[in-house]
């Protein structure tokens, strides 16, 4: 709805630093302005109502302490719509909404041409998701929509110094006269893999609307918000993976302990799973006593190959030690293994080989987080000679020798992050190529960090992977929805 002002708005536009400062100004005095006329007109639930659509929670009462607020005050004041069945404001007035309309209505004829250009163009603009393409810290930076793909200048002075290149930011975009300023921006910038479920929202927008405009924006604001709030909460919040073993099977520390008879006949009866390994090399670093009876041996158990890893030839799938003592009744039989599959695996083969006599005691469990800090405890101050090795030149050419060999390998490797393709068959589509890139610009922001990343690797696996740089698309939608994010 137009407010009637627009012979008001006619004004001579300033010099850049003169506009922004203004428009910097405004953007901090104005939501005082707003909340009060916000607050007089429909009273202090109206917040209530607003917090808890924007935190998707039907009883969340507001949070003056939020640190959603940079996001959610802009949004409250220059998207939100009561929905008629879940308010109650009066549904004559919800067609005065969003809040800045409203207020332009009752009070813009008292405000200066500039402040009215400037809530006209935040009530016409609406939240999306931005690329940083350049960034000239204490300026400003180039800004291309993730949505509509158009790249725009912003001037940007404090936020500048902090954001660099292949951040992603939640973010209203607003250009009055010759410049364009954030308004409203998420505190906390997210890194190029955070892509992903962006890409999501946007073809599920894409298969009802051709091309994206704010006012589409503004009708599919909960889809980003709700993308918006799952990212800052894993990125402030971050679990622990779910670690796995070569066999795709939870990683858990696993001791299965039998007691046997004889060492040697337990040997005897589970050398084979060591496959190659002969008898004279298994029994090299064993114990034997005075008679030569054999006390304590210790065999790896593998299996040939390995399902994730075609190149290797085999795979451990655990470690079999047999303790002994000739002044001792009972002698024991372990192994440690690294899941509960791989335990419950070796009970079976136990129980076909181990010979009579032998009696199965207990498996113990023991979770990988408790292991590892066990072994942080244990381990106790690092060791000095392995960082003196580890620094020396020749081990950090070897170092480096790997990882590129890694990379190297790396375009024709399915990664879960393009859905199980290579980066090879993922630039094959427009949508791939965006992924492959936000995966390039992550590597390059890892360089010179202790990781090994060098600029080299980077630049070589630009010039190996074909096809255009990622241009984002172009969407649009028309009715107000909540799409959940993608998994």
């Amino acid at each position: 709805m137009e407010t009637g002002l627009s012979a008001a708005t006619a004004e001579v536009s300033p010099p850049v630093d003169i506009l922004w400062q203004r428009l910097h100004e405004l953007s901090e005095q104005l939501p005082t302005n707003l909340l009060k006329f916000a607050k007089s007109q429909y009273g202090l639930t109206i917040l209530d109502e607003a917090w808890a659509e924007f935190t998707l929670c039907e009883e969340a009462a507001f949070d003056p302490e939020t640190r959603h607020m940079p996001v959610f005050l802009p949004w409250f004041f220059y998207q939100w719509i009561p929905e008629p069945e879940h308010t109650h404001v009066p549904a004559r007035t919800i067609g005065d909404f969003p809040i800045a309309q409203a207020y332009l209505q009752k009070h813009g004829h008292h405000e200066n041409p500039l402040t009215v250009r400037y809530l006209q163009t935040c009530a016409k603009s609406a939240f999306s998701f931005h690329d940083v393409i350049t960034v000239t810290p204490g300026a400003g930076m180039t800004l291309r929509d993730c949505f509509g793909g158009g790249e725009i200048p912003v001037t940007e002075k404090s936020g500048s110094l902090t954001i660099i290149k292949g951040d992603i930011l939640f973010a209203n975009v607003v250009t009055v006269d010759h410049v364009s300023v954030l308004d409203g921006c998420a505190p906390l910038a997210f890194p190029p893999l955070g892509k992903a479920p962006i890409i999501e929202l946007r073809n599920a927008i894409k298969k009802h609307n051709p091309v994206i405009t704010p006012a589409v924006l503004r009708d599919y604001d909960l889809g980003m918000i709700e993308i918006y709030h799952e990212t800052t909460e894993r990125l402030l919040n971050p679990r622990m993976p779910v670690l796995q073993n070569t066999d795709g099977h939870p990683l858990v520390f696993c001791r299965v302990i039998y007691e046997i008879e004889s060492p040697r006949a337990a040997f005897d009866a589970l050398r084979h799973l060591s496959l190659d390994h002969t008898e004279q090399e298994l029994l090299a670093e064993a114990t034997f006593d005075t008679d030569g009876e054999l006390l304590a041996v210790e065999i790896p158990w593998l299996k040939l190959k390995n399902a994730k890893n075609p190149s290797w030839e085999n795979t451990a799938l655990g470690r079999i030690e047999i303790e002994g003592h000739k002044l001792i009744e009972g002698h024991k039989l372990v192994v440690e293994v690294n899941s509960e599959e791989r335990a419950k695996a070796f009970r079976e083969i136990a129980h076909e080989r181990l010979p009579a006599g032998s009696r199965y005691k207990s498996t113990v469990v023991e979770p990988v987080e408790a292991a590892l800090a066990a072994h942080r405890k244990a381990k106790g101050p690092r060791n000095a000679d392995a960082d003196e090795l580890n620094s020396r030149a020749e081990v950090q050419a070897m170092l480096k020798e790997h990882l590129r060999a890694h990379y190297r390998e790396w375009p024709w490797t399915k990664l879960p992050a393009l859905k199980g393709k290579t980066p090879i068959q993922a630039m094959k589509t427009a949508e791939g190529r965006e992924m492959v890139e936000a995966l390039l610009l992550d590597l390059e922001r890892r360089q010179g960090v202790g990781s090994g990343i060098d600029e080299e690797i980077v630049s070589e696996l630009r010039a190996t992977l074909p096809g255009k740089q990622p241009r984002a698309s172009s969407l649009t939608a028309r009715s107000r929805r909540r799409i959940a994010p993608f998994p």
